[in-house]
């Protein structure tokens, strides 16, 4: 089930932030980075988020449990993460599908990130070119025409 996130999500959607962020980015940003995360401060951030209005927030649920999250903020795509055990099985795609049906059509994306690339371009989103660096990783611009 997807549905609109609330605060009272913030740690799972912290959990599985943390979780995706050291399975799918072990290859692409520093180690250091990915050691230091904390759940308890990521929780904190999105509850943050989530109280406010800056961002429209998603969840995919299975049971009681988180498996995949997305946000939106000014028609960008700012967060799209599926849990490593639920990748594989259209929890990202129903979360992306979500996003876009709220007007979501730019995203960035590490230049790195092959898996997450393919992931946009086979869902019709388009490369529009260099997107800067974000922790010193070059950043990929893609845009849903």
């Amino acid at each position: 089930m997807i549905r609109r996130a609330t605060p009272d999500d913030a740690a799972g959607i912290a959990a599985v932030h943390v979780r995706s962020w050291r399975r799918d980015y072990a290859d692409i940003v520093d180690p250091q980075v990915l050691a230091e995360l904390d759940v308890g401060e990521r929780t904190a951030k999105w509850r943050g988020w989530l109280d406010g209005d800056e961002a429209l927030a998603w969840v995919a649920q299975e049971g009681d449990r988180i498996v995949g999250f997305a946000s939106l903020r000014d028609a960008k795509l700012t967060t799209l993460y599926v849990d490593p055990v639920a990748q594989g099985a259209g929890v990202g795609t129903g979360l992306l599908a979500e996003a876009e049906a709220a007007g979501a059509r730019e995203l960035e994306v590490f230049e790195a990130n092959g898996h997450g690339r393919h992931f946009y371009e086979a869902r019709g989103w388009r490369d529009d070119g260099d997107a800067g660096e974000w922790l010193d990783r070059p950043l990929r611009r893609y845009v849903k025409p």
